[in-house]
């Protein structure tokens, strides 16, 4: 308890601009056995599966073929799965493009569940615990979880495994910790561990966002997660109130009391918006978590949404530069359904080379 609030009044006296701290990500533990793929170096690449296997809201670059893969609702919301490729037209930059590339994508997919078991998050552990059992259950017998809990440091749970039994006993073991590195374990997640990872790929983050330790800003997960290979869907907890209780402790001053909820509050608008903006950048959503009962239909969401995907390919009649950012458009012919994909994509590899 002394250490938790030893950690928030630290936070207190840093300034808003404290919560994206320069530097290059947190220091990773991984926890035998069995042992993980290791994260400080690259493992050995996996053979890779018969067919190609996209990621929604992935736009990759490859000897000039862009691939967008996407989702398509009617008016209630469901999937529309017979979509033919003469209903689509694809625009980059205003320009309509030749479509040279169509399939519907329904493959298993790996899900790398992280969870937040830092300081600030210790009210709401528990709930982090279920709600991500929860999540599980909602998969496929062939999708594949590889369990992740962060604090200061990033600890990988055993291999991608299918196993739901295997599962919820590492989540229901999962310890709480201390310290805060959200943007450092986001970080050494996008880079690392999803790059040796093959086939369709997720993040769901179950966090409060609060950030006080990393050395690595929150802006470049950002661009990491836009130029990236997954979607990141953030489960949003707002543990303020409890940590207001621990910041204050008992009685203090009005002065005190007022700047201290100012800051808290400014702490937590600052973790949301990250959230918020880290799932935008790779076409997913943010769900708060403040009513339970309504996250299994989420999870079923998520789970659905990822199963249900289209992919488009095209070669851009003016290809972009590396580091180039491109709009993207996906109309439909189909009357009353409409597109969920990513309206941009971040050239992160020459035109002409191989992007990954």
């Amino acid at each position: 308890m002394k250490k938790r609030i030893a950690v928030f009044l630290a936070l207190f006296w840093l300034p808003i601009s404290g919560l994206d701290p320069v530097g290059t990500g947190a220091r990773i533990q991984q926890q035998p056995p069995p042992k993980p793929p290791s994260l400080s170096k690259p493992a050995p690449k996996p053979t890779p599966p018969a067919e190609p296997k996209e990621d929604l809201d992935v736009v990759t670059v490859d000897t000039n073929l862009v691939t967008v893969p996407l989702r398509v609702r009617n008016q209630k919301g469901s999937y529309v799965s017979d979509m033919r490729a003469e209903e689509f037209r694809v625009f980059e930059d205003g320009v309509e493009q030749q479509l040279a590339y169509f399939a519907p994508v329904d493959s298993p997919f790996t899900v790398s569940l992280m969870l937040d078991v830092s300081d600030s998050t210790q009210s709401s552990l528990g709930q982090i615990k279920e709600a991500a059992i929860a999540f599980i259950n909602q998969l496929r017998a062939d999708d594949e979880v590889i369990i992740i809990h962060f604090d200061g440091v990033l600890n990988v749970v055993g291999q991608p495994s299918s196993d739901r039994a295997v599962l919820r006993a590492m989540i229901e073991q999962v310890p709480s910790g201390s310290g805060t590195r959200l943007y450092d374990a986001v970080d050494k997640v996008l880079t690392r561990l999803l790059t040796q990872i093959k086939g369709r790929k997720a993040v769901v983050l179950f966090t409060d966002g609060v950030d006080v330790d990393s050395r690595t800003k929150a802006e470049q997960t950002l661009r990491e997660a836009e130029a990236g290979e997954a979607l990141i869907y953030s489960v949003y907890y707002d543990t303020r109130e409890a940590m207001r209780e621990e910041l204050l402790g008992g009685p203090v001053p009005y002065s005190v009391l007022k700047s201290r909820t100012t800051y808290l509050n400014s702490v937590y608008a600052v973790a949301r918006r990250y959230l918020d903006s880290l799932a935008q950048k790779t076409g997913a959503r943010m769900y708060p978590a403040s009513n339970p009962a309504k996250m299994a239909v989420a999870f079923a969401s998520i789970a659905a949404g990822l199963r249900a995907q289209y992919s488009l390919g095209y070669y851009p009649a003016n290809p972009p530069q590396p580091g180039q950012r491109r709009k993207i458009k996906i109309q439909v012919t189909r009357p009353r359904v409409e597109v969920d994909a990513r309206d941009t994509y971040l050239c992160r590899s020459p035109i002409g080379s191989t992007s990954k």
